[in-house]
């Protein structure tokens, strides 16, 4: 159905913009603030019981969860190569 919808658009002066960052809108689509939200709440909550960012395996934690982050941020810059 979605790609049926992207069909029939956008047609004029927008085709070439939408062909440009053709992707970008799905990238965009999977990213929903409110589970962000969540998810940022949970680490906080998984952070804490680890002994908090001072302790030994809360910094670990922190490390790993920081490569994590590093590599979806260079996945979403990065996008659908032509």
């Amino acid at each position: 159905m979605e790609t049926e919808v992207k069909a029939r658009f956008p047609s004029g002066p927008w085709q070439e913009p939408a062909r440009a960052f053709h992707g970008v809108n799905d990238l965009l689509a999977m990213f929903s603030v409110s589970e962000a939200w969540d998810a940022a709440w949970v680490q906080g909550e998984v952070l804490t019981s680890l002994g908090g960012p001072g302790s030994h395996l809360g910094a670990r934690f922190l490390e790993t969860f920081d490569g994590v982050i590093g590599l979806a941020g260079r996945g979403l810059m990065t996008g659908k190569r032509r």
